[in-house]
């Protein structure tokens, strides 16, 4: 058996198996990016869940029927929809969304953002409403995974976040501090998603901050505030939190005047730009899926 011929056609094999696999979980990852696009602009959700259920009715991926499964029972806590979200979260099956290596270990990374949702999102949503039947039926659920999760990021920020819930005042800061020196190198984690829990991290650390009187500490946080305010996911976390802002006078100033300058010019008629000219559609060739700064909003 000539091996030499072999072995360049079994890699070929695999490369070309791994290119359809890559390909196909591109294509579910987009329809679900659609479904999410609609959370911030649908004001009453009906167009969200619309096409939520339309997912799970037409997709037979159980990993991806998880993933929107997850944005659902998400859009359940933010509408306040407690018989939803109890049913939902029952149909939820959070082992899709665990991964399996060829060694037998657990890898989430893939689905690291629906875990921001379930560890992050929706218990800062519960301590906003302040929903605890709710919020005791989900831990409860959330606990069955723990052994599985490891030594998660995402988790170990879930935990200390649901410490400052509970007890409010100071808890949690050091964790909150050694994870914005950079100083978390005992966890794993999707390194996509660092910026976010860096971000959450500053959130939380500037509400201790205010719990405790300490408006320096607070002041050291504000730029980091203001850039995560520029998402929707980051002014709706800051806004749960009861975090507000201070003004800056020059950014006051200068959207003053340039809302003068908007009043003074005059409407420029519109041209209608014929297809052709938008120029050519951009493709992206198959790449290996991780979890984006895009899949959470």
């Amino acid at each position: 058996m000539n091996w030499t011929i072999l072995l360049p056609l079994a890699v070929m094999a695999y490369l070309m198996i791994k290119m359809v696999s890559l390909s196909k979980r591109n294509t579910l990852n987009r329809r679900m990016l659609n479904v999410l696009d609609t959370f911030n602009n649908d004001k009453d959700g009906r167009e969200f869940f619309e096409r939520c259920d339309n997912f799970l009715a037409t997709e037979k991926d159980v990993e991806f029927l998880g993933k929107v499964r997850v944005l659902r029972l998400w859009g359940d806590v933010y509408h306040d929809l407690h018989d939803e979200f109890r049913k939902d979260l029952e149909a939820l099956d959070l082992s899709t969304l665990i991964m399996k290596t060829e060694k037998g270990k657990t890898n989430i990374e893939l689905n690291e953002d629906s875990f921001f949702y379930l560890f992050l999102a929706i218990p800062n949503r519960f301590y906003y409403s302040g929903d605890t039947e709710d919020a005791a039926v989900f831990f409860e659920k959330m606990e069955t995974i723990r052994g599985e999760m490891g030594n998660r990021l995402v988790l170990a920020l879930s935990d200390a976040n649901r410490a400052w819930y509970e007890k409010g005042g100071d808890t949690s800061r050091d964790f909150y501090r050694k994870l914005l020196n950079g100083d978390y190198g005992e966890y794993s984690y999707a390194k996509e998603m660092i910026g976010i829990y860096k971000n959450i991290a500053s959130c939380m650390g500037a509400k201790i901050a205010l719990t405790v009187n300490d408006q320096a500490d607070f002041n050291e946080f504000v730029p980091d505030l203001k850039n995560f305010a520029k998402s929707n996911l980051g002014r709706r976390f800051e806004m749960e939190l009861g975090i507000q802002l201070p003004e800056d006078p020059e950014e006051k100033a200068e959207e003053e005047k340039d809302a003068e300058v908007t009043e003074e010019k005059p409407e420029e008629p519109k041209q209608d730009v014929p297809a052709e000219d938008a120029g050519p559609e951009k493709t992206e060739a198959p790449s290996e899926e991780t979890p984006k700064q895009e899949n959470v909003k």
